[in-house]
């Protein structure tokens, strides 16, 4: 992993997404906004700080640990999309747009905790 985390594709997707779900939310009833959007907004902004956290930590672990955090976060940011569509609150193209993008972002952490498995059988061989 990188050091400069800003740097990955994933972290950029992921805060195109928390931006994306933030402005949506600003718009909602008060009601909406405290029952559905501050859930949905807090999961999707901690995918990117669970990747920049994990790339703040000195051991491969830890690392992986915190990018599965931040798949944690892409599943629940897609629970709290499905739900606010559900609800009425997201329109077709927002929702599909977002959940989407959020899919590919759990593909790519997936990838990402892989190569991190990788890294750690490498440093132990050395």
């Amino acid at each position: 992993m990188p050091s400069d985390f800003t740097e990955l594709d994933v972290y950029r997707l992921a805060m195109e997404v928390g931006t994306s779900v933030g402005s949506k939310v600003r718009g909602w009833s008060h009601f909406d906004r405290s029952v559905i959007g501050i859930q949905l907004a807090r999961a999707a902004h901690g995918i990117a700080a669970n990747l920049a956290e994990a790339a703040g930590r000195a051991h491969v672990k830890d690392r992986r640990l915190f990018i599965y955090y931040a798949r944690g976060s892409a599943r629940e940011t897609r629970c709290w999309l499905d739900k606010a569509q559900l609800e009425g609150l997201l329109s077709e193209p927002d929702w599909s747009q977002n959940r989407d993008a959020v899919m590919r972002i759990e593909k790519m952490l997936t990838r990402l905790a892989r190569a991190q498995r990788g890294e750690a059988g490498r440093k132990a061989k050395a």
